[in-house]
């Protein structure tokens, strides 16, 4: 025995058969299915990454629709937008995507949502992660804002859960990068800058401002040198140990490069 319902629209149906005669109702049965085009589950595995000065994410499509239903793939296309509101994409059709309209450096997040003729998913959001231009020097860092700071990556190094972080205490000039750990433990935490644009065979040096927390403690502050923003690519150049009560500037001079690049 079959039966056929033309639905008004693709959505989520629940049907319930109940067989009867002369004699009374028999025992029910239901089902619930979703009928029509399905709509697409989010996308998976969603990764970004820096690209140049852009940034490049990749995903997984998804393979069927929400309540398992079918899914048409030949209309699948993802609409894709930055933190700062800007949609880079609307019809993209790939799992992977370089965004080359990157015109300041800082830390960007993207949303991505699938969508086809049964509709759209719902957003899933990429972690937060520095892309743009690399920095031309000479050029200061004030930490005036959390959004300077973030183009910093800051590093857990000993794990304690305390690490570097913006402060705009006291008001009104007080902003500035800050670190604070246990006495008891020892303070292995990384700051490290974005991206430097540097040309061969050049000298460049850095300056420092730097105010311990009690004068009685005695700090060691080191800098060092790589060309990416991971703990694993950075070489030692220098390192200061210092007491004081008030602001200190340090100066350090980094390594001559071989070849133009950013480090």
């Amino acid at each position: 025995m079959t039966w056929h319902d033309d639905v008004p629209a693709s959505d989520l149906y629940s049907y319930r058969l109940v067989p009867y005669n002369e004699g009374g109702k028999g025992d029910r049965s239901a089902v619930t299915m979703f009928v029509g085009q399905g709509i697409p589950m989010p996308v998976t595995d969603l990764t970004l990454s820096p690209e140049g000065s852009g940034a490049k994410l990749t995903w997984t499509a998804p393979d069927h629709g929400k309540f398992d239903a079918y899914l048409d793939l030949s209309s699948l296309v993802y609409e894709i937008t930055r933190s700062d509101g800007v949609t880079v994409a609307t019809d993209w059709n790939d799992t992977q995507f370089i965004d080359n309209t990157i015109g300041n450096l800082a830390r960007y997040k993207y949303t991505i949502k699938a969508r086809n003729i049964g509709g759209e998913s719902s957003e899933v959001f990429s972690d937060g992660v520095v892309c743009g231009p690399a920095v031309a020097v000479p050029h200061t860092f004030a930490f005036a804002t959390q959004e300077e700071f973030d183009c910093w990556e800051a590093i857990d190094g000993n794990g304690d859960e305390s690490t570097w972080r913006y402060s705009s205490w006291p008001p009104p000039s007080g902003a500035k990068s800050e670190f604070s750990y246990f006495y008891g433990y020892a303070a292995h935490d990384y700051l490290i800058s974005p991206r430097i644009a540097m040309e061969a065979d050049k000298h460049y040096k850095v300056t420092f401002d730097a105010l311990p927390g009690n004068k009685n403690v005695t700090e060691i502050v080191a800098v060092s040198f790589g060309p990416d923003q991971t703990p694993q690519r950075q070489d030692s150049v220098t390192q200061f140990e210092f007491r004081s009560d008030r602001v200190r500037t340090f100066r350090a001079s980094l390594p001559v490069v071989e070849k133009d690049g950013e480090y």
